[in-house]
């Protein structure tokens, strides 16, 4: 799910620059990170976006501009990461360990706008005590337009906290005990991802979005009983959206 949220974030730029207000529907496909007995899921895509001078709102993230220009932009950020892991969909001993729930991460982005692309960084802390794991991103997009189409390319670096890959990845001690699942005490994780998207502009309203990206599964997350073991975790899809 985390990769979605990238592709529908990168896909907002897209619509922001011609209309505030875009919603939209679309599908997504994407192999799990876990050792769920379906390897790949099938996700509907609702998209809502708005961006006005002082807010924007992209899906499951909310912005509060404190500082925007043409050449910079600093905010405040809330956003709901919704990467979890539920054992009911889980092979073998994995179904007897605990679940893992989203959460709200907030903190604060900045994006610097030069003529060879898009440089953002962005902190972020968990809220709502789930994991109390922090999340760093650096990301550098680009974007260019052929008449009716527009190509969008992204790659970065996410840096996860101790705190939040053991609460997605790791294994204590009691779940240990109950499931008969080794121990597992990963370490802070580097994650570096990339994607495109294709959009076309049938008019001023109406785009139809391809997307497709990949997440390069550090070792600490791959090594996990609860990873899939995956060097590469994919997401596609294709969505249409109207923009007033």
């Amino acid at each position: 799910m985390k990769n979605i949220i990238l592709c529908l974030i990168f896909f907002a730029a897209f619509n922001s620059i011609a209309a505030p207000l875009t919603v939209g529907a679309g599908v997504a496909v994407s192999s799990s990170p876990y050792k769920y007995k379906d390897k790949t899921t099938y996700d509907p895509l609702p998209l809502l976006s708005y961006y006005g001078d002082d807010f924007y709102i992209d899906g499951p993230e909310f912005g509060l501009n404190l500082f925007k220009n043409e050449q910079q932009q600093l905010t405040l950020i809330a956003s709901y990461d919704l990467h979890h892991f539920d054992p009911k969909y889980a092979i073998d001993s994995l179904k007897k360990v605990s679940k893992r729930n989203a959460t709200l991460f907030s903190g604060v982005g900045y994006t610097l706008y030069t003529s060879v692309g898009d440089f953002t960084t962005t902190v972020l802390q968990d809220t709502l005590g789930k994991s109390k794991g922090m999340k760093i991103n650096a990301e550098w997009s680009t974007m260019t337009d052929f008449n009716q189409w527009s190509l969008g390319y992204v790659a970065g670096v996410e840096w996860n906290s101790k705190k939040q890959n053991r609460y997605y990845y790791g294994i204590d001690k009691n779940e240990s005990l109950k499931s008969g699942v080794v121990m597992y005490e990963p370490k802070s994780s580097l994650t570096p991802y990339t994607g495109f998207t294709v959009a076309y502009a049938f008019n001023p309203e109406w785009v139809a979005i391809l997307f497709a990206n990949a997440y390069f599964t550090p070792e600490e997350q791959k090594k996990s009983p609860l990873s899939s073991g995956k060097s590469v975790a994919y997401t596609s899809g294709i969505a249409v959206s109207y923009s007033f």
